[in-house]
């Protein structure tokens, strides 16, 4: 972009100088090192005032075929300039608890003080499957947000596999 700059400036301690702003259109560069007069420089941070939220990774969440759900994976859900609260929706074949204990749901809500402080949830694959593999997306929704947000979960049940022993016993 022809109207961007990129400038470094380095002002040492033992030097006396202080990064300062020069108003005369005469001098270049405006903002340098200055040891006197000269304005200070003010730099201002603008924070995103955008709802936004985020979930930290979850992952193996498998069981072998007849011995399900899946162990619980923990995650935190977390929100930033909310006012209004979230609704948590897992994909078929999983289900999220608020916190970590209590009853699995096929929908959780959060609060906006919770979501803003970091609420743990906990995700499963449920009991009952068959054998395979399973996908889809944890949704994320609410008031604040311009669409849903989407979080990619995967879990699988393993098919059982049995070692043939010895046969035992005489024939007969």
């Amino acid at each position: 972009d022809a109207d961007t700059y990129i400038a470094s400036i380095t002002c040492t301690k033992e030097s006396g100088q202080t990064i300062k702003f020069n108003s005369s259109s005469s001098v270049s560069p405006r903002v340098r090192c200055y040891s006197s007069g000269q304005k200070d420089v003010q730099i201002y941070y603008q924070p995103s005032t955008t709802p936004s939220v985020s979930l930290t990774t979850v992952s193996n969440m498998e069981y072998d075929y007849g011995s399900g759900p899946s162990a619980a994976q923990t995650a935190t859900l977390t929100g930033r300039n909310l006012t209004a609260g979230l609704t948590v929706t897992p994909p078929a074949n999983f289900e999220v608890r608020k916190g970590t204990s209590g009853d699995y749901s096929s929908s959780i809500t959060i609060t906006a003080a919770e979501a803003l402080a970091g609420q743990t949830i906990q995700i499963r694959l449920q009991s009952g499957l068959s054998v395979g593999t399973y996908s889809g997306n944890l949704s994320v929704s609410g008031d604040d947000l311009s669409e849903a947000k989407t979080f990619a979960l995967s879990g699988e049940v393993h098919c059982l596999t049995y070692a043939a022993g010895p046969v035992l016993g005489t024939p007969t």
